[in-house]
């Protein structure tokens, strides 16, 4: 008798809870009938008011969620710029050797600079030396005039700007050799000595190209 005892209480353990685990799987059982049904069976009035509730926010944010993938800004225009090939003469041009790297940050709407005919910039060339940053020519926001592609403005900055439009404005990176070349740049207040070969970064806006921006008759294109 009193070897028996622990047996029936395993007894009494194991039924029940061989019975609790039995309903579980009814009910898991029934679930899955419930979900995978063929919708021509009727299901009860509770699940129809669970689908239309359903169906009812998928309708009220699917919109906004394809409104906000459309919403995502597209990237700005970018490239790297080619060599020139030829001067305004016909000789070949040592100068424009290609390898700038550019990214609009606005887009402009007017005339492209004419080779050999003036524009109007405003930029801030940096470079970095020495783990710092350097500010080699800001012209604070006043525009400059350049005459284009003819030598008066660094080969890389000719590069940057040939294919941008007033109104416009863009990042360009300009390897050394299209920079200052093999000559250092002299110090100056706030700035030290940089040597041959430093790359540069200038954020430029075309402002204006005289006599083309200001001739409403006249077609903006590349030259």
């Amino acid at each position: 008798m009193v070897a028996s005892m622990p047996k029936r209480r395993a007894q009494g353990v194991f039924i029940p809870l061989c019975t609790a685990l039995v309903l579980v799987y009814i009910g898991r059982r029934a679930a899955f009938i419930q979900v995978s049904a063929p919708s021509s069976l009727p299901t009860p009035a509770v699940n129809n008011d669970a689908s239309a509730s359903r169906s009812s926010t998928l309708r009220m944010f699917l919109p906004a969620l394809l409104g906000s993938v459309q919403a995502v800004p597209a990237y700005a225009e970018k490239g790297v710029t080619e060599a020139w090939g030829t001067n305004l003469d016909g000789s070949p041009d040592d100068l424009h050797t290609g390898g700038v790297e550019w990214e609009d940050i606005v887009v402009g709407k007017g005339f492209p600079p004419v080779r050999g005919k003036l524009c109007a910039v405003e930029f801030v060339a940096k470079a970095f030396y020495r783990e710092r940053e350097v500010i080699v020519d800001d012209t604070a926001g006043k525009p400059r005039d350049y005459r284009f592609g003819v030598g008066q403005l660094l080969p890389g900055m000719d590069e940057g700007i040939r294919t941008m439009k007033t109104g416009g404005q863009r990042r360009l990176k300009i390897p050394g050799r299209l920079a200052f070349g093999d000559k250092a740049v002299p110090p100056a207040a706030g700035r030290p000595q940089l040597p041959p070969m430093t790359p540069l970064e200038v954020t430029v806006k075309l402002m204006f190209v005289p006599g083309y921006d200001d001739d409403p008759n006249d077609e903006p294109t590349f030259r």
